[in-house]
């Protein structure tokens, strides 16, 4: 085993832990929000504070590892993680868990160097190779996450799912500590300069935009009101969770197509598609009240979103300069986290002044929109 090899393990079960950290909670964090007192409206501030970090600190964090070092600033954020868990676990009124959210926010900027740097362990060539590999992980984390999370709240407590996302944290940081970040060109110190020249960029804004409009989704109906939809109906904490879990496992193998789509048509094709399984699937969410339905509905829903997902970063590292990846990647990530601080804000004021439906048919207009921003223009597959 080389040192290349050796090092890209360290870093992919740094990785595996830091999601894992993330999202052990997520599947109870909404319900474990009304149990604590807060209304469907703080709710969803609440989980949207999630996105308040990612979009104020993404580009920064994008910059400084281009001029620095992408390692670094990823175990500040998997640190955040750690500390975001345990204010969360200990957190005894809304407020209190909103402030942790927002730790945990800021932890999951750190996406912007996880991905760059992550992406340098492999050739120019096999960019797309890397990120199907990185969100597979990704994908499969939380789904581990998401499955136990539910689980482990049924059985013993929602606190606990907190403390434990503190302590696989701390693992995660062990792993990054020990492994070597490979050599790259580092960009000029001129930062206002490095995100100008990223944003004149219009092919990675349209992406942006796009991306927004399913982070729009996945924050404000999967990780927001479709657990409380579910337990309405009379799901119980596990099943919520497996619904989650099940649900971000779908993701993985569209993930994995991707890759090969990617090969066969056109990626605004594929954009376009993945957008109309997503909102086919919001319109059977908001009519049903069926859970085997609804579960089975989330299966088509889990491929859509992690298709589009893989699809969207992929061409965001294609069309990037190369001594701008991770500032690129900081710009992309904090204008989608827009979709991710809305996605439930909004989707907490429909739910609480009217009824979930209202949050459903939203959302469907949401990604629809998306589907047609990708199709007007096709993307190229290669800079």
């Amino acid at each position: 085993m080389n040192n290349n090899t050796k090092n890209l393990i360290y870093v992919s079960i740094g990785t595996c832990c830091f999601w894992l950290s993330l999202y052990l909670y997520v599947p109870i964090l909404p319900i474990h929000s009304t149990e604590l007192g807060a209304n469907l409206e703080v709710t969803g501030f609440i989980i949207a504070s999630y996105a308040l970090g990612q979009l104020l600190f993404r580009i920064p964090i994008g910059i400084l590892s281009d001029i620095f070092s992408r390692k670094i600033f990823t175990i500040i954020a998997f640190s955040l993680s750690s500390i975001g868990a345990l204010t969360l676990g200990l957190s005894e009124n809304p407020n209190q868990l909103l402030i942790g959210r927002s730790i945990t926010g800021i932890s999951a900027a750190g996406w912007v160097s996880l991905t760059v740097l992550f992406s340098t362990f492999f050739p120019e060539d096999k960019t797309q190779k890397s990120v199907t590999i990185l969100m597979i992980i990704n994908t499969m984390c939380v789904v581990i996450a998401t499955f136990f999370g539910g689980i482990i709240a049924e059985n013993y407590s929602n606190s606990i799912t907190f403390y434990i996302s503190f302590i696989i944290g701390i693992i995660g940081i062990l792993f990054l500590v020990i492994s070597k970040e490979p050599i790259f060109e580092k960009s000029s110190k001129n930062y206002l300069l490095s995100v100008k020249n990223v944003i004149k960029n219009k092919t990675i804004i349209r992406i942006s935009i796009i991306a927004i409009t399913l982070q729009f989704v996945v924050f404000g109906i999967n990780f927001g009101f479709l657990p409380i939809y579910v337990e309405s109906l009379g799901a119980s904490k596990s099943e919520v969770g497996f619904l989650t879990s099940m649900g971000m496992l779908s993701t993985v193998f569209g993930t994995l197509i991707s890759f090969y789509l990617q090969k066969k048509m056109n990626p605004s094709v594929c954009l376009f598609i993945s957008s109309f399984m997503i909102a086919g699937s919001l319109i059977i969410f908001s009519l049903s009240e069926n859970l085997l339905l609804i579960f089975i509905v989330q299966i088509f829903n889990g491929f859509g979103r992690g298709l589009m997902n893989t699809i969207l970063i992929s061409l965001t590292l294609i069309h990037a300069n190369r001594n701008l990846k991770a500032t690129t990647q900081g710009v992309y990530q904090a204008l989608y986290s827009i979709g991710m601080l809305l996605g439930p804000a909004i989707s907490g004021v429909l739910a609480q002044k009217y009824s979930l439906d209202y949050v459903f048919i939203f959302s469907t207009i949401i990604i629809g929109f998306g589907g047609v921003l990708s199709i007007i223009k096709p993307f190229n597959e290669k800079k």
